[in-house]
């Protein structure tokens, strides 16, 4: 199973690293972007059927979202490969 991780999902967590390491000590963006990926990478399986994200945009280009910590994950599954397209604050998406 691979996964690929979309231009604007990399740079949100390269963001999201960036803003921890400020508040935080040194490697701690690190740390937490290492965590972060494993938990989308354990929680998306390409064998289970998602429901397509409830905002109509995601949607209608046929993307699924699961939520993580407050953040919607949006996603596809082509065969054995998982596109990840968005990490985006999840009280966005309602």
């Amino acid at each position: 199973m691979n996964f690929i991780y979309l231009e604007n999902a990399e740079k949100s967590l390269i963001g999201l690293a960036d803003f921890i390491e400020s508040i935080n000590i040194s490697g701690s963006g690190f740390d937490f972007m290492e965590r972060f990926i494993s938990k989308i990478e354990t929680q998306i399986k390409p064998s289970v059927s998602y429901k397509l994200c409830n905002h109509f945009p995601f949607a209608i280009r046929g993307f699924s979202c699961i939520f993580i910590n407050g953040w919607a994950i949006v996603f596809r599954i082509e065969s054995d490969t998982i596109f990840i397209h968005e990490i985006v604050i999840g009280k966005l998406l309602y």
